[in-house]
């Protein structure tokens, strides 16, 4: 099944499901946060009201407030008092901000984590035809790069949520103090919004080119690494540098642009954002809206204006970062559709032989490789398969150790059908040698113990 056009609701509704515990904590964070926020914000008032009048005889309400609260503290208002609230208020939310992005980045890394294990999972339970048919540069791309890119946006997603509850708290207040002043400067930075929403399609358009591209560029590095003998051995490295530098310039062009596109729309937006602040303002001078009042509001709609290009600008790199997520879901479905399907029967020992009847089996569904098989392998028995190129000696071993499965005909451990075997816990005790050279990134020693189990 080949997933596309992928809801990011329902990415999202996944994601939340499966880490409530985490959001949960986040979310009293953000709570807390907006608690320190409300007050950083209206603090503003007493101490621009002192400023243009030390009497504070025409106070605005929010300063009539704080002198009341400070009235039955017997603490005397002053600059001095004003400053310092607003100056530790300011510095306290910025600890909390700092407490949001940490969880925010745990959150990513725990979600990356389950997705790479929980994909990682899938691909070792299918059968061997699942890697041979698949481009290994594209299995490589995706735990590289496209795992990256999901993971990534996962954490943009989380702290959208975090940005939109901390948008909401900036734009409460200014609401209550002036909702004329606030509705003013939000329609016009809403209108202004409109046109970068009509840019989801071309981006994931170049978020499906970049991932394409990714994929050709890590295919030409798998194959120059595997083939390296080849290569080295027809003297053709600058054909092959040639090769690999055009799929990368390829790549680049590609992901250029959708980064750009990303990247722009902050920059973008934020003269847009204060344009729409400076307008609010003259709104209010005109409207006759007190200076302290229109002081919280504009210092809102400035700390609020970067929150809202940044939600535009994540909410627009989602539509670039689904192909990644798309291709991820896909080969997640086929090595799922790809799975063993082993029998129950575990394997304990072999007593008598491995018997191959009336064994036929073809890759391609056309070209026999082996047809009408009949051996018979006894136990304690040196047993050589011998024949040309291609005559099929590995196939009979793949058979052996189910990696491939036979059209038809029967392969008969003793008195079972490899069809009712448990595959792995034969496999276990399979001493297998391949033709291909392998070393695991490791010591000698570690090399030849690795398939020993570890309490051995």
């Amino acid at each position: 099944m080949i997933v596309k056009n992928t809801s990011i609701f329902k990415i999202f509704n996944e994601f939340f499901h499966n880490h409530k515990s985490s959001f949960i904590f986040l979310l009293l964070i953000l709570i807390l946060e907006g608690l320190i926020t409300s007050i950083s914000i209206i603090s503003i008032a007493p101490l621009a009201d002192y400023l243009l009048d030390p009497n504070l005889k025409n106070s605005s309400k929010v300063t009539s407030t704080f002198l009341e609260i400070l009235n039955n503290l017997n603490i005397t208002p002053g600059l001095t008092l004003f400053s310092i609230i607003f100056i530790a208020s300011n510095f306290i939310k910025g600890i909390f901000e700092i407490l949001i992005k940490y969880s925010v980045l745990l959150i990513k890394y725990r979600v990356q984590r389950n997705i790479i294990s929980d994909l990682l999972l899938n691909f070792l339970r299918a059968r061997w035809s699942f890697f041979s048919s698949e481009q290994k540069g594209k299995l490589l791309n995706t735990f590289n790069r496209e795992l990256l890119v999901v993971g990534d946006t996962l954490g943009h997603l989380t702290m959208q949520f975090a940005q939109f509850f901390q948008l909401c708290i900036y734009l409460i207040i200014p609401f209550w103090i002036s909702p004329m002043m606030t509705i003013t400067a939000i329609s016009i930075a809403v209108a202004f919004s409109l046109p970068f929403l009509t840019l989801h399609k071309l981006n994931y358009k170049l978020g499906s080119e970049n991932t394409r591209t990714a994929n050709i560029a890590m295919s030409i590095i798998s194959e120059i690494f595997s083939g390296i003998k080849i290569i080295l051995g027809y003297s053709k490295q600058e054909k092959t540098i040639e090769l690999y530098q055009k799929a990368f310039d390829n790549h680049v062009n590609a992901t250029v642009k959708s980064q750009t596109l990303a990247q722009s729309i902050q920059s973008i937006y934020q003269p847009i954002g204060i344009a729409a602040a400076i307008l609010s303002l003259s709104y209010a001078i005109t409207s006759g809206v007190k200076i302290s009042d229109a002081s919280i509001v504009l210092w809102s709609l400035f700390r609020s204006i970067p929150i809202l290009g940044m939600i535009l600008k994540t909410n627009l790199s989602i539509s670039n970062f689904i192909p990644s997520y798309e291709q991820l879901t896909n080969l997640k479905n086929r090595a799922i559709k790809s799975r063993e399907n082993d029998g129950r029967r575990l394997f304990i020992s072999l007593k008598k032989s491995i018997k191959f009847q009336n064994i036929n089996f073809s890759y391609s569904k056309k070209d026999i490789t082996i047809k009408n098989l009949n051996i018979s392998i006894n136990k304690n028995c040196m047993n050589a398969i011998v024949g040309e190129s291609g005559s099929g000696k590995s196939t009979i071993i793949d058979l052996i150790l189910g990696f491939q499965k036979a059209d038809s005909g029967n392969i008969m451990f003793d008195n079972t059908n490899i069809k009712e075997l448990d595959i792995n816990s034969f496999r276990s005790k399979v001493g297998y040698v391949p033709q291909d050279t392998f070393l695991f990134n490791g010591t000698i020693k570690e090399n030849l113990t690795w398939a020993l189990d570890d309490n051995n």
